[in-house]
């Protein structure tokens, strides 16, 4: 898990002068810190692209069996959301994930998420391997995080779409 060989697609958010999928190893440890980047279907994803190895047995064997046992109850801490909750996560070392869920109808009922990139000064800021630079554009602490995507305008609705 923490070889340079797990290629990530980018499901379409190319920033200019980038391939449509990048390398980052799952497992990174670096200046003291355990760090995770951990995403399985944009692995798969990336199986669509010539250029990138196919993914062997022994890398989905490995890939399956963090997996089952990041999510296994002993592990796993289950949070139920509320109208109004707020959510902070740090993803370089909380994995997380979602359950299905099912929309309502109603506009005023609709689930209205949020994805917002935090780019810590450095003083607070953990360091980040350069394999990182490949999604963030850098590592640079204050600087780094969000897709800048060609053509794409900042929008931030109030209500749900």
């Amino acid at each position: 898990l923490s070889f340079p060989i797990w290629y990530l697609d980018r499901k379409g958010e190319v920033p200019p002068g980038r391939l449509p999928h990048f390398m980052i190893p799952i497992v990174n440890y670096h200046q003291g810190h355990l760090l995770v980047y951990l995403n399985d279907t944009y692995y798969q994803l990336a199986q669509r692209h010539p250029d990138v190895p196919r993914i062997t047995p022994q890398q989905m064997e490995a890939l399956t069996t963090f997996i089952d046992i990041l999510s296994s109850d002993r592990l796993r801490v289950d949070h139920w959301l509320e109208p109004g909750d707020l959510q902070l996560l740090n993803n370089h070392c909380c994995i997380h994930t979602r359950t299905a869920f099912r929309d309502w109808e109603e506009p005023h009922m609709k689930r209205h998420l949020l994805r917002l990139w935090v780019a810590p000064p450095a003083n607070v800021a953990w360091p980040l391997p350069d394999c990182f630079a490949a999604q963030y554009n850098t590592t640079e602490p204050g600087v780094r995080g969000g897709i800048t995507v060609k053509g794409y305008r900042d929008c931030i609705p109030l209500e749900a779409e």
